[in-house]
Order: structure tokens, then C-alpha cells, then sequence
């Protein structure tokens, strides 16, 4: 499973979890913890879009917008 994973993201296209989890065959929380697997190993990084919060609105302002506009993770093969 996880060399096809890895397969789906070398596409370059953005994928959801629930479309892996489709295109694998499988639930969503098993590719959440195949990714965050791959990630621990140095294979993949998660990208922050920008205007995205890092910290979880800890460091924002109090007029912070983060919580009305949720970014998605996004996972990068690392190269």
C-alpha cells in the first residue's frame, strides 16, 4: 500500500484523503496514518498554504480568520 500511495502522489496532482482512501481501497484513517508514516520516515513533508496557520492561532493576532477558513494539510515527496 504504501508504494502506491507514494505512486499517487508522484502524479503531482492534490489529493484528499478521501479520494486516496478510494483510489487505494481503503478507509481514511488509514491513509492519515500511512501519510503521517511516510512522514516520520522523511519521505513526505506536510506544505502549509500560504496565509495558512502554523501554530494553531497561537501566535495570531486576536483578529485572526484562521479558524472561519480551515487550510488542508497538503503532503510533498521529499526529494
Amino acid at each position: 500500500m504504501l508504494s502506491k500511495l507514494l505512486s499517487l502522489l508522484e502524479e503531482g496532482r492534490a489529493w484528499s484523503l478521501e479520494d486516496l482512501a478510494s483510489a487505494l481501497g481503503t478507509g481514511v484513517p488509514e491513509v492519515k496514518a500511512r501519510l503521517e508514516y511516510l512522514e516520520h520516515t522523511g519521505k513526505l513533508h506536510q506544505v502549509r498554504m500560504a496565509g495558512g496557520c502554523d501554530s494553531d492561532c497561537k501566535s495570531c493576532s486576536s483578529q485572526c480568520q484562521c479558524n472561519d477558513f480551515k487550510m488542508p494539510t497538503m503532503w510533498e515527496i521529499t526529494k
